[in-house]
């Protein structure tokens, strides 16, 4: 079962391991949005910084 299917059934100590597995913008996203729901905040706050400096243009100003 890959990281997205384990996050969508709510298995999100599953989806981590599977998204720390990578390293590109997608998985840090990813694993941050993991991270969130496990209330491990200060490390989701890591891993977005770290997929946005991966590619920055995902961040869009309103």
């Amino acid at each position: 079962m890959e990281g997205s299917a384990h996050y969508q059934a709510g298995d999100y100590e599953k989806a981590l391991e599977n998204f720390s597995q990578s390293d590109t913008a997608d998985a840090l996203y990813n694993r941050g949005n993991a991270l969130t729901h496990l209330g491990r905040l200060q490390e989701a706050n890591a891993a977005y910084d770290q997929a946005l400096k991966k590619r920055p243009e995902q961040c869009r100003r309103t």
